[in-house]
């Protein structure tokens, strides 16, 4: 399953390739993360953290829909920020920067973390 819109994120995990995205143009937009090889990991296992400049951080939660995680909050208006995607359980966290908004960048770096994650984004 792919996602239909041109900002999708591919991101290599460790256990396969997920696709990460903005649901837009559906109001509101929300979080989605399909997998494109591999398994899609568990709604629980699934965190987003957005910073946004001179603001508190946003926390992200997922539920399953089919074959789609959708982050259960909506992602606010403007669509300019950072995003830290982490993954992981018993442990083991893989963590993903991406950037949102203009100019586009991205820093789909991994960051292994242990038992306590140390998420700051």
């Amino acid at each position: 399953m792919t996602l239909p819109h041109e900002d999708n994120r591919r991101i290599a995990t460790d256990t396969g390739v997920l696709m990460f995205a903005l649901s837009e143009p559906e109001t509101p937009a929300r979080f989605q993360i399909v997998a494109e090889l591999g398994s899609l990991p568990g709604e629980d296992d699934v965190i987003v953290t957005t910073r946004r400049r001179g603001e508190a951080n946003e926390v992200f939660t997922f539920i399953r829909s089919g074959g789609v995680l959708r982050s259960v909050e909506a992602v606010r208006e403007p669509h300019d920020f950072r995003a830290r995607l982490a993954i992981g359980s018993q442990g083991h966290v893989q963590a993903f920067d991406v950037i949102f908004g203009a100019p586009r960048r991205e820093d789909h770096h991994a960051h292994h973390h242990g038992p306590h994650g140390g998420l700051d984004v």
